[in-house]
């Protein structure tokens, strides 16, 4: 198993894998470092993951994936309720 996360401090390095666990709400892979410690990562963080199909089919013809753009549509629907559906312009002083 290799980590790909680029921040990772283990990344790009192969470790042996010890299984697949679901920890924290997603699955996690364990394996064991240079000293023989396991450790856990997140699947996606590792060649292990598998593929994103909407990636796979859209080929890099789509800036945005559909997650992204259902989390920008709860978004927008959170800001209007809070604005009591008023067209008001985002002060970012006041959110922060």
């Amino acid at each position: 198993m290799r980590i790909t996360h680029p921040f990772h401090p283990h990344h790009d390095r192969q470790f042996e894998m010890v299984g697949v666990q679901r920890c924290w709400g997603e699955p996690r892979v364990a394996y064991r470092d240079e000293n023989g410690a396991v450790r856990s990562v997140p699947l996606s963080w590792t060649d292990r993951k598998p593929p994103d199909m909407f990636v796979e089919v859209s080929a890099g013809r789509s800036i945005l994936h559909p997650e992204d753009l259902k989390s920008l549509v709860h978004l927008v629907r959170a800001a209007k309720k809070r604005n009591n559906g008023e067209e008001k312009p985002f002060d970012v002083q006041k959110e922060m």
